[in-house]
């Protein structure tokens, strides 16, 4: 069951992106954008962007090839699991270095593991000089063992209807299952796994202002979401700062007005700035609140070679324009 996720985490990702339509992944260019519009990229990604298309190619080439064939080495022989494993963690590893997601790739790694067998991990466990301690293995009955598969069946069957939705001939068959894909989904228990289906080609971002005097306007700076130009984008995960996260959705999903975190992140700024000031690198009211706050929107994009030597600058913006002015009363209720 342990590899049946395995293998879920890998080929439902890559049928996701073959059955999405994205035209960015049936030409193989997805990669060329993914390192400048990931949620929080690394200063690494930023050198991996500058690379020529036709070696993103080979990258989405890779994805693919690890997403949808390797999986299947798994019930090979022991030494094509040996390669699927190198591979899978070869992956994980390339996500690590160039985007920040939290603590999911080294749990997908780690769940790398249950692609090898006994053999394998004591033969890892002692070049890394570890003692390791013979378990006898314990016997199943045989209702035991019946159970397990009734068990294993049912959740094999679960776990691939819930992804029928990505394929559109299923379509009629997806109305069926809706009741019960919304029960499975109460317990979250049985997931589906469609990372990167369709790739972001813009970076747009939002940077809080804020003023005294309604003139002079000083930017909050986050911690590690994009923000001033010559900041490098930084490593942070396996952390997750959830609240730079977040940000990156609010403008792509267009709903900045209706996030009930932001607009309560906004009304901390005037009423009780000591309470959020942590999530802040450079808060330019640490003593009083500001008197205004407007939202700056701006087309994010990484600088290339020449603009680095030149400026030092990691990114380059343009403005989009400008929110409404809003106070401490416009947070009154």
């Amino acid at each position: 069951m342990m590899q049946w996720l395995v293998f879920r985490l890998h080929v439902e990702s890559g049928l996701a992106k073959l059955l999405s339509g994205d035209p960015t992944w049936r030409d193989l260019t997805a990669m060329v954008s993914y390192y400048e519009t990931a949620p929080i990229p690394t200063w690494l990604g930023w050198y991996v962007h500058q690379l020529p298309i036709w070696a993103h190619q080979l990258c989405a080439l890779f994805t693919f090839f690890v997403e949808l064939v390797v999986p299947f080495f798994m019930w090979g022989p022991r030494r094509l699991r040996v390669v699927a494993f190198c591979l899978m963690i070869a992956m994980q590893l390339s996500v690590i270095l160039t985007g920040n997601y939290g603590f999911f790739n080294y749990l997908s790694a780690a769940l790398c593991l249950f692609v090898l067998d006994d053999g394998h991990l004591s033969w890892l466990a002692r070049q890394c000089g570890w003692t390791l301690t013979t378990v006898p293995r314990q016997a199943f009955a045989r209702w035991q063992t019946f159970a397990l598969s009734v068990l294993a069946a049912v959740l094999i069957s679960l776990s691939v209807s819930l992804f029928a939705p990505f394929y559109r001939p299923l379509s009629a068959l997806n109305q069926r299952l809706t009741p019960l894909s919304a029960t499975i989904g109460s317990f979250r228990s049985v997931n589906i796994y469609h990372l990167f289906a369709t790739m972001t080609l813009v970076r747009n971002e939002v940077v809080i202002e804020a003023s005294a005097d309604g003139t002079t306007w000083v930017p909050y700076e986050f911690r590690y979401k994009a923000g001033g130009p010559e900041r490098p984008p930084p490593f942070v995960a396996p952390h997750q700062p959830r609240v730079d996260f977040q940000l990156w959705f609010l403008v792509l999903r267009g709903r900045v007005a209706h996030e009930q975190y932001f607009n309560t992140l906004l009304a901390r700024l005037f009423q009780a700035p000591q309470a959020v000031a942590p999530l802040f690198s450079h808060d330019p009211f640490p003593d009083t609140p500001p008197k205004f706050i407007r939202l700056a929107f701006y087309r994010y994009r990484f600088t290339d070679w020449e603009m680095r030597r030149a400026t030092g600058a990691w990114w380059q913006r343009e403005p989009l324009g400008y929110s409404s002015v809003l106070t401490a009363a416009s947070f009154l209720q």
